[in-house]
């Protein structure tokens, strides 16, 4: 996963070169065109990275403000990385799952950056496997759960009529549905959690399973995400 802002947007070309050697890029920026600040683009590419379980790769000015958006979410551990070396530690000893880049850094560097990341693997010795649990711990004390196996009906309007389709597990970015993989269609859709047509959200199909749908929830009415967490909090 992949995301740049517009101070850093001149990288892009040459870095997503470099990740496509690696894998499968996906770019946020392309996915949500109206992702325009790197707010919005750092928690664009931390959902996709927690849905897909992937790895993400953010850039900005400085590398500061991504890395800061990054690890307000749960299950994201976010660096800065601007050497190898970096790279290198912070997946070693702490895990990272997210690489926060600075445009400041030379191109060619960064990609260094980048591919010292993506070979490095974490040192599972007992010490290290503590502090990951002790971070996990104080993530646990301090957010509230983002996810959880809750079934609720979701209403999909459409123009062959209303569908309901029963989520098997719903956060606050997202939700997997029970359903055919095929029911949803690609692009934006209009889910909403009141059969009146209340707590609207726009969503769409990241990911298709035999036994259902990941959506990702794009935006809609404060009212559908207070409903969400006021659900999750009871978990």
């Amino acid at each position: 996963m992949y995301g740049a802002d517009h101070n850093a947007a001149w990288q892009s070309a040459e870095l997503k070169v470099a990740l496509a050697t690696l894998g499968e890029v996906l770019d946020a920026v392309e996915t949500l065109p109206e992702a325009d600040n790197y707010v919005d683009i750092s928690s664009h590419v931390c959902n996709l990275t927690l849905v897909h379980n992937g790895i993400g790769v953010i850039i900005c000015g400085t590398g500061i403000g991504v890395s800061i958006v990054a690890n307000k979410h749960r299950g994201i551990y976010a660096a800065r990385c601007v050497t190898p070396v970096d790279a290198n530690d912070c997946k070693v000893i702490n895990n990272a799952n997210v690489l926060c880049l600075s445009a400041k850094t030379d191109v060619h560097q960064n990609v260094r950056i980048i591919s010292e990341f993506f070979a490095t693997r974490f040192e599972a010795i007992d010490r290290r496997m503590d502090r990951v649990r002790r971070l996990a711990r104080v993530e646990s004390q301090n957010f509230r759960p983002t996810r959880a196996p809750v079934q609720v009906a979701l209403i999909w309007r459409n123009s062959g009529g209303d569908k309901a389709v029963i989520t098997q597990y719903l956060s606050t970015t997202g939700a997997f549905l029970a359903c055919e993989p095929s029911l949803l269609p690609d692009g934006p859709i209009s889910l909403t959690l009141s059969e009146l047509g209340l707590f609207n959200v726009s969503a769409r199909v990241v990911q298709r399973e035999p036994s259902g749908v990941a959506v990702e929830f794009l935006g809609g009415q404060e009212e559908f995400f207070q409903a969400v967490a006021r659900i999750l909090a009871k978990y």
